[in-house]
This record gives structure tokens, sequence and C-alpha cells, in this order.
């Protein structure tokens, strides 16, 4: 199978988004559920208080 530099450089390009969109997609993911965890965090343990100092 002979395999072209085009081939090869439109290949790494359509690689390199998919990656990109996998990594947008899991920040928001975690984000979300950052979120979530935060909100029951509080609802069993209280807000937190931060001190000065």
């Amino acid at each position: 199978m002979d395999i072209s530099n085009e081939m090869l450089f439109y290949g790494g390009m359509i690689a390199s988004a998919v990656s990109f969109l996998c990594l947008v997609a899991g920040l928001i993911i975690f984000k979300f559920k950052k979120l979530t965890l935060d909100h029951r965090f509080d609802e069993e343990y209280g807000k937190e208080k931060k001190d000065k100092g």
C-alpha cells in the first residue's frame, strides 16, 4: 500500500482535530461533574468557609 505525503498530512490534521474535539468534550464533562459534586458536598457538609490568613 502506497501512502503519499498528502495522505499523511491530511490524516494527521484529521487526527489532531479529533483529539482536540475529544479534549474539549472531556473538559466540558469534567466541569459539569465537578459542579454537581460541589453542590452535593455543599448539601451534605455545608458551605466551605475561607479564612483570611
